[in-house]
């Protein structure tokens, strides 16, 4: 990557770190964010250092489409990849190094800080399914978003939840129904996205314009997809 961007230095830059300051951090005002100790060579996988504020901010990032106040930061093409499933024959619930909601054939599972976890995924979250038009997609040749037969490929919105997991308990999720991002550190090593958003979920059900306080109405509908309430006609 670092050879890639040195070969126009002038509009991106030296190296990846410059990269990142230059069209991240600094566009996004993430001043509180140090990745791989300011290193030109990257761990792209972990070593992002935050804090919730400037983590918040990546996430409405990718909530917005790429979209930071009215300015285009990254393609709504890599968004949607960041957001629905990369290999639907490998594991439906992982996109583009984020975790996703998903009804079948995934596997939600690994070892952090020697600790192996298998935590379930949130039942009160939109699966991330591909509009059928856009099947196959990017290096995927699934024609279809490889659910079990007792599973539907179909939905009404195509607003699948999504979520960040850092080591340690470091938590972005994404729910583009509500035009929600739902941010925590330090939750422990086996939080994954319903560990933040089933806590506070009461609160938001509560007001409610249609559900008004019942929550297994909500969940019925919301994780179904057929209910987006903050979606823009």
């Amino acid at each position: 990557m670092n050879t890639v961007i040195a070969q126009d230095s002038e509009r991106l830059g030296n190296n990846l770190e410059e990269f990142a300051q230059k069209f991240l951090f600094e566009p996004l005002g993430m001043t509180s964010s140090v990745w791989s100790d300011g290193s030109p060579d990257k761990i792209l996988a972990y070593s992002w250092d935050s804090t919730v504020r400037d983590m918040g901010r990546l996430g409405l990032l990718i909530l917005n489409g790429g979209v930071w106040e009215g300015e285009r930061l990254l393609s709504s093409e890599w968004i949607d990849k960041i957001t629905h499933p990369g290999l639907e024959d490998s594991n439906t619930a992982y996109g583009y190094l984020t975790w996703l909601s998903s009804n079948s054939n995934y596997n939600f599972g690994g070892i952090l800080g020697g600790v192996y976890f298998n935590s379930p995924l949130d039942s009160c979250s939109p699966a991330a399914i591909w509009p059928s038009e856009k099947y196959p997609h990017g290096i995927s040749e699934a024609t279809d978003c490889g659910y079990s037969p007792e599973w539907s490929c179909e939905q009404e919105f195509d607003v699948g939840s999504w979520s960040a997991l850092g080591f340690g308990g470091q938590l972005i999720v994404g729910q583009p129904g509500l035009d929600l991002v739902l941010v925590v550190k330090d939750l422990g090593d086996t939080a994954f996205a319903g560990s933040v958003w089933g806590p506070m979920r009461p609160a938001l059900v509560a007001l409610d314009p249609v559900y008004q306080g019942d929550e297994d109405a909500f969940c019925a509908a919301y994780a179904a997809g057929s209910y987006a309430p903050d979606l823009k006609n």
